[in-house]
C-alpha cells in the first residue's frame, strides 16, 4: 500500500479529522474519490457511513451517498498477535510466551505441551529382534517374481553410545512475536 504523506484535513465543530491519500487507485479499491494536490492525482477510499473508519466528510456519487475514510488501513483488534523481523513497531508489545515453542493451531488459546528433550530406554541384557518382508525378482526373468519371504534379523545393544547426537530440530528461522496493545 503506498499511502503518501500528505493528508487531506478537514475541522468540524472544533475536531481536525485527518483522512489518508493514496498515490494508486489499486490502493483504495473501487469506491475512491480523486483528488488534484500540488499536480499530482491521489485517492481517497470510500466507503459506508456506519464504518469505524468513516469521516463525517460525505460525497454523493451515482446517487449514493459515502462516506470518505480516514484510512486504507484495517484496524487491528487488540490482543492480535504478529511476527515481526525486527523490533515491535509502535504500539505492540513483545509476546515472550511463545520464545522457543513451535505453535499449533487449536481450538482454544494457551494449552501447552511437548517436552524439551525425551529419552530411550533399552534393557541391554535383552535381544531385539527386527522383522522384515522382501520380494526378490529373478534376473533371467525381469519380470517374474518370487512370492514375499519373511526373514529375521538379530540384533544386540550393547556398548551404546550417544555419538552423532543432534537436537532434532528442522531447519527454522527466529522472529519476534508482538502483540497489539
Amino acid at each position: 500500500m503506498a499511502e503518501i504523506s500528505q493528508e487531506l484535513h478537514y475541522r468540524k465543530s472544533g475536531t481536525t479529522v485527518d483522512i489518508g491519500l493514496y498515490d494508486n487507485v489499486s490502493d483504495v479499491g473501487s469506491d475512491y474519490l480523486q483528488l488534484r494536490v500540488n499536480g499530482a492525482t491521489v485517492y481517497a477510499r470510500l466507503g459506508d457511513t456506519g464504518q469505524s473508519q468513516a469521516s463525517g466528510l460525505r460525497v454523493r456519487k451515482g446517487g449514493q451517498t459515502y462516506a470518505v475514510l480516514k484510512s486504507n488501513r484495517i484496524d487491528l483488534p487488540s490482543g492480535f498477535i504478529a511476527m515481526f523481523e525486527g523490533s515491535c513497531p509502535t504500539g505492540w508489545i513483545q509476546e515472550n510466551a511463545f520464545n522457543g515453542k513451535f505453535l499449533v493451531g487449536s481450538g482454544t488459546y494457551g494449552t501447552t505441551g511437548g517436552s524439551d528433550n525425551h529419552t530411550h530406554d533399552y534393557d541391554l541384557s535383552r535381544t531385539y529382534t527386527d522383522y522384515h518382508t522382501a520380494t526378490y525378482e529373478v534376473r533371467d526373468y525381469p519380470d517374474v517374481y518370487m512370492p514375499e519371504v519373511s526373514h529375521r534379523h538379530r540384533s544386540y545393544l550393547q556398548n551404546m553410545t550417544t555419538e552423532n547426537a543432534n537436537d532434532g530440530l528442522p531447519p527454522y528461522v527466529e522472529v519476534i512475536f508482538c502483540r497489539k496493545v
